[in-house]
Protein backbone atom coordinates (compact mmCIF):
# COMPACT_ATOMS: atom_id res chain seq x y z
CA UNK A 1 0.00 0.00 0.00
CA UNK A 2 1.04 3.16 -1.03
CA UNK A 3 1.19 5.74 1.87
CA UNK A 4 1.15 9.36 0.48
CA UNK A 5 4.45 11.73 1.19
CA UNK A 6 3.93 14.13 4.40
CA UNK A 7 3.24 17.69 3.65
CA UNK A 8 5.10 19.84 5.96
CA UNK A 9 3.26 22.95 6.97
CA UNK A 10 4.75 25.84 8.86
CA UNK A 11 2.75 28.43 10.68
CA UNK A 12 4.08 31.62 11.62
CA UNK A 13 2.27 34.72 13.15
CA UNK A 14 1.49 37.27 10.72
CA UNK A 15 3.45 40.50 10.29
CA UNK A 16 6.61 37.86 11.70
CA UNK A 17 7.75 35.67 9.14
CA UNK A 18 5.12 36.72 6.13
CA UNK A 19 5.53 40.41 4.13
CA UNK A 20 2.33 41.79 3.22
CA UNK A 21 4.03 44.24 1.59
CA UNK A 22 4.43 47.85 2.75
CA UNK A 23 2.11 49.25 5.28
CA UNK A 24 0.80 53.09 4.23
CA UNK A 25 1.84 55.93 6.75
CA UNK A 26 -0.96 56.99 9.12
CA UNK A 27 -1.01 60.26 7.09
CA UNK A 28 -2.42 58.53 4.13
CA UNK A 29 -5.72 56.83 5.88
CA UNK A 30 -6.21 60.57 7.27
CA UNK A 31 -6.47 61.47 3.93
CA UNK A 32 -7.64 58.50 2.41
CA UNK A 33 -10.54 59.56 5.03
CA UNK A 34 -11.21 63.45 4.08
CA UNK A 35 -11.66 62.22 0.52
CA UNK A 36 -14.41 59.63 1.26
CA UNK A 37 -15.74 62.32 3.43
CA UNK A 38 -15.57 65.55 0.90
CA UNK A 39 -17.26 63.20 -1.48
CA UNK A 40 -20.41 63.68 0.17
CA UNK A 41 -22.99 65.72 -0.74
CA UNK A 42 -23.97 66.94 2.55
CA UNK A 43 -20.04 67.78 3.28
CA UNK A 44 -18.91 69.30 0.36
CA UNK A 45 -21.10 72.48 0.90
CA UNK A 46 -19.39 72.78 4.43
CA UNK A 47 -15.89 72.12 2.73
CA UNK A 48 -16.52 74.81 -0.03
CA UNK A 49 -17.44 77.34 2.52
CA UNK A 50 -13.85 76.50 4.39
CA UNK A 51 -11.95 76.71 1.42
CA UNK A 52 -11.45 80.26 2.05
CA UNK A 53 -11.19 81.78 5.32
CA UNK A 54 -10.56 85.19 4.26
CA UNK A 55 -13.08 87.85 4.43
CA UNK A 56 -13.04 91.57 3.60
CA UNK A 57 -13.64 92.64 7.68
CA UNK A 58 -13.98 96.40 5.63
CA UNK A 59 -14.21 97.28 2.25
CA UNK A 60 -14.16 100.96 0.57
CA UNK A 61 -14.30 102.18 -2.69
CA UNK A 62 -13.80 105.77 -3.51
CA UNK A 63 -14.66 106.82 -7.38
CA UNK A 64 -13.75 110.16 -8.23
CA UNK A 65 -14.84 111.03 -11.45
CA UNK A 66 -13.31 113.65 -14.20
CA UNK A 67 -14.97 116.03 -16.84
CA UNK A 68 -12.32 113.89 -19.31
CA UNK A 69 -13.95 110.72 -18.91
CA UNK A 70 -11.70 109.20 -16.67
CA UNK A 71 -11.93 108.20 -13.07
CA UNK A 72 -9.40 107.86 -9.92
CA UNK A 73 -9.90 104.35 -7.92
CA UNK A 74 -9.17 104.22 -3.56
CA UNK A 75 -10.05 101.01 -2.27
CA UNK A 76 -9.37 100.57 1.11
CA UNK A 77 -10.04 97.66 2.66
CA UNK A 78 -9.37 95.06 5.92
CA UNK A 79 -8.44 91.22 5.40
CA UNK A 80 -9.71 88.95 8.21
CA UNK A 81 -8.78 85.58 9.20
CA UNK A 82 -11.75 83.26 10.38
CA UNK A 83 -9.98 79.70 10.03
CA UNK A 84 -8.56 78.16 12.55
CA UNK A 85 -5.01 78.15 11.42
CA UNK A 86 -2.94 80.65 9.93
CA UNK A 87 -3.31 81.59 6.02
CA UNK A 88 -1.21 83.59 3.62
CA UNK A 89 -3.73 85.81 1.60
CA UNK A 90 -1.84 85.49 -1.66
CA UNK A 91 -3.76 87.13 -4.20
CA UNK A 92 -6.56 89.53 -3.25
CA UNK A 93 -8.78 89.89 -6.79
CA UNK A 94 -10.96 92.80 -7.50
CA UNK A 95 -13.27 92.92 -10.77
CA UNK A 96 -14.38 96.55 -12.00
CA UNK A 97 -16.02 96.65 -15.59
CA UNK A 98 -16.54 99.97 -15.78
CA UNK A 99 -18.77 100.46 -19.24
CA UNK A 100 -18.36 104.01 -20.66
CA UNK A 101 -17.80 103.30 -24.09
CA UNK A 102 -14.26 104.63 -24.22
CA UNK A 103 -11.06 102.24 -24.40
CA UNK A 104 -10.16 101.31 -20.92
CA UNK A 105 -6.64 102.10 -19.63
CA UNK A 106 -5.51 102.04 -16.26
CA UNK A 107 -2.65 104.35 -15.05
CA UNK A 108 -0.60 104.83 -11.59
CA UNK A 109 -1.10 101.48 -10.20
CA UNK A 110 -0.23 101.37 -6.21
CA UNK A 111 -0.70 99.43 -2.91
CA UNK A 112 -0.04 99.98 0.17
CA UNK A 113 0.45 97.62 3.65
CA UNK A 114 -0.81 100.97 6.08
CA UNK A 115 0.09 99.11 9.08
CA UNK A 116 3.33 97.97 8.31
CA UNK A 117 4.24 100.98 5.96
CA UNK A 118 5.38 98.36 3.11
CA UNK A 119 4.53 98.67 -0.89
CA UNK A 120 2.47 95.96 -2.11
CA UNK A 121 2.68 94.22 -5.43
CA UNK A 122 -0.59 95.52 -7.26
CA UNK A 123 -1.28 94.01 -11.47
CA UNK A 124 -4.19 95.20 -13.58
CA UNK A 125 -5.11 92.66 -15.96
CA UNK A 126 -8.08 92.93 -18.72
CA UNK A 127 -10.71 90.02 -19.26
CA UNK A 128 -12.61 91.14 -22.13
CA UNK A 129 -14.46 94.25 -20.74
CA UNK A 130 -13.83 93.67 -16.86
CA UNK A 131 -10.98 95.15 -15.67
CA UNK A 132 -8.86 92.73 -12.88
CA UNK A 133 -6.76 94.08 -10.14
CA UNK A 134 -4.50 91.40 -8.44
CA UNK A 135 -3.12 92.65 -4.96
CA UNK A 136 -0.44 90.20 -3.45
CA UNK A 137 -0.42 89.57 0.00
CA UNK A 138 2.13 87.41 1.57
CA UNK A 139 2.44 87.78 5.28
CA UNK A 140 0.72 85.27 6.80
CA UNK A 141 -2.34 85.96 9.13
CA UNK A 142 -3.42 83.94 12.31
CA UNK A 143 -6.65 82.87 13.20
CA UNK A 144 -8.79 86.25 14.08
CA UNK A 145 -6.32 88.59 12.95
CA UNK A 146 -6.17 91.41 10.16
CA UNK A 147 -4.63 93.36 8.11
CA UNK A 148 -5.33 96.27 6.30
CA UNK A 149 -4.33 97.26 2.32
CA UNK A 150 -4.66 100.25 0.35
CA UNK A 151 -4.48 100.30 -3.99
CA UNK A 152 -5.11 103.49 -5.96
CA UNK A 153 -5.19 103.88 -9.71
CA UNK A 154 -6.65 105.40 -12.47
CA UNK A 155 -9.03 104.32 -15.39
CA UNK A 156 -9.47 105.92 -18.71
CA UNK A 157 -12.64 105.66 -20.40
CA UNK A 158 -15.05 105.54 -18.05
CA UNK A 159 -17.68 107.93 -18.77
CA UNK A 160 -19.80 108.81 -21.78
CA UNK A 161 -20.11 112.57 -21.97
CA UNK A 162 -23.25 114.11 -24.04
CA UNK A 163 -23.63 118.04 -24.53
CA UNK A 164 -25.28 118.26 -20.94
CA UNK A 165 -25.04 115.22 -19.45
CA UNK A 166 -22.60 112.75 -18.38
CA UNK A 167 -23.07 108.87 -17.99
CA UNK A 168 -21.05 106.55 -16.06
CA UNK A 169 -21.35 102.96 -15.71
CA UNK A 170 -19.43 100.49 -13.25
CA UNK A 171 -20.16 96.69 -12.18
CA UNK A 172 -18.11 95.95 -9.07
CA UNK A 173 -17.27 92.30 -8.30
CA UNK A 174 -17.15 89.18 -8.00
CA UNK A 175 -14.51 89.67 -5.47
CA UNK A 176 -12.29 87.06 -4.38
CA UNK A 177 -13.94 86.94 0.08
CA UNK A 178 -16.89 87.83 1.12
CA UNK A 179 -17.73 91.31 2.60
CA UNK A 180 -18.93 92.07 5.75
CA UNK A 181 -19.12 96.08 5.75
CA UNK A 182 -18.43 98.71 3.32
CA UNK A 183 -19.40 101.27 0.90
CA UNK A 184 -19.03 102.49 -2.83
CA UNK A 185 -18.73 106.15 -2.75
CA UNK A 186 -18.64 108.40 -6.27
CA UNK A 187 -18.02 111.84 -6.51
CA UNK A 188 -18.97 113.97 -9.78
CA UNK A 189 -16.51 116.09 -11.82
CA UNK A 190 -15.90 119.20 -9.83
CA UNK A 191 -18.45 122.06 -10.79
CA UNK A 192 -21.18 119.01 -11.14
CA UNK A 193 -23.74 117.52 -9.64
CA UNK A 194 -25.39 113.23 -9.65
CA UNK A 195 -28.32 113.95 -11.35
CA UNK A 196 -29.94 111.09 -11.93
CA UNK A 197 -28.36 107.39 -10.01
CA UNK A 198 -29.81 103.56 -10.18
CA UNK A 199 -29.84 101.72 -8.09
CA UNK A 200 -30.30 104.97 -5.82
CA UNK A 201 -27.54 105.36 -3.17
CA UNK A 202 -28.10 104.70 0.62
CA UNK A 203 -26.57 108.45 2.41
CA UNK A 204 -23.66 108.79 0.61
CA UNK A 205 -23.01 105.81 -1.26
CA UNK A 206 -23.74 102.23 -1.88
CA UNK A 207 -23.48 99.52 0.56
CA UNK A 208 -21.07 96.31 -0.36
CA UNK A 209 -22.17 94.12 2.58
CA UNK A 210 -22.48 90.58 1.28
CA UNK A 211 -20.64 91.65 -1.91
CA UNK A 212 -18.32 88.13 -2.82
CA UNK A 213 -17.28 85.69 -5.33
CA UNK A 214 -20.89 85.35 -6.23
CA UNK A 215 -22.34 89.06 -6.52
CA UNK A 216 -21.74 92.09 -8.28
CA UNK A 217 -22.70 95.89 -7.69
CA UNK A 218 -24.59 97.45 -10.97
CA UNK A 219 -24.45 101.39 -10.49
CA UNK A 220 -25.29 103.70 -12.88
CA UNK A 221 -24.67 107.16 -12.38
CA UNK A 222 -25.50 110.65 -14.61
CA UNK A 223 -23.14 113.98 -13.65
CA UNK A 224 -24.51 117.79 -15.05
CA UNK A 225 -22.93 121.07 -14.33
CA UNK A 226 -26.91 122.11 -14.86
CA UNK A 227 -27.88 122.58 -11.12
CA UNK A 228 -30.68 119.93 -11.03
CA UNK A 229 -31.99 117.98 -7.99
CA UNK A 230 -31.76 114.04 -8.17
CA UNK A 231 -34.01 113.37 -10.49
CA UNK A 232 -35.87 110.24 -11.09
CA UNK A 233 -35.59 109.61 -14.57
CA UNK A 234 -32.30 110.51 -15.94
CA UNK A 235 -32.20 114.04 -16.81
CA UNK A 236 -31.65 113.90 -20.34
CA UNK A 237 -34.64 111.73 -20.35
CA UNK A 238 -36.52 114.41 -18.34
CA UNK A 239 -34.81 117.40 -20.16
CA UNK A 240 -35.95 116.37 -23.77
CA UNK A 241 -39.28 114.89 -22.73
CA UNK A 242 -40.01 118.16 -21.19
CA UNK A 243 -39.06 120.22 -23.80
CA UNK A 244 -41.41 118.10 -26.33
CA UNK A 245 -44.28 117.98 -23.99
CA UNK A 246 -43.58 122.04 -24.28
CA UNK A 247 -43.43 121.93 -28.19
CA UNK A 248 -46.46 119.97 -27.83
CA UNK A 249 -48.44 122.24 -25.84
CA UNK A 250 -47.17 125.04 -27.49
CA UNK A 251 -48.43 123.11 -31.18
CA UNK A 252 -52.08 122.63 -29.31
CA UNK A 253 -52.29 126.13 -28.16
CA UNK A 254 -51.87 127.75 -31.91
CA UNK A 255 -54.16 124.66 -33.32
CA UNK A 256 -56.77 125.89 -30.77
CA UNK A 257 -56.47 130.13 -30.83
CA UNK A 258 -56.73 128.97 -34.56
CA UNK A 259 -59.82 127.35 -34.47
CA UNK A 260 -61.46 129.69 -32.68
CA UNK A 261 -60.47 132.51 -34.65
CA UNK A 262 -62.40 130.77 -37.56
CA UNK A 263 -65.14 129.72 -35.65
CA UNK A 264 -66.06 132.57 -33.86
CA UNK A 265 -69.60 133.85 -32.68
CA UNK A 266 -71.79 134.30 -35.85
CA UNK A 267 -74.41 137.72 -35.78
CA UNK A 268 -77.68 137.29 -37.23
CA UNK A 269 -79.48 139.57 -39.73
CA UNK A 270 -82.08 141.03 -39.06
Amino acid sequence: MEVAPRVRVHTRPLGRGIRVGPIPPPGLFLILAIALALASPGVRGAAAQAENPIVFERLDVDVSLSDSGSAGFRVAGVLRNDGEVPVVPGYVILRLAPRGGGNLSVEGLEGRDPTRGAELEVVAMREGDTLIIRCSMWQPLRPGESERFEIRFEVGGVSTRGVLFEESRLTLGPLSSEVEGGRLLITPPEGEVITYADPPPEGDGWPLSGLGPGRTLDVRVETSRLPLPRLPVPGYAALWGSAAAAVAAAGIATILRSRTGRGGPSRGVG
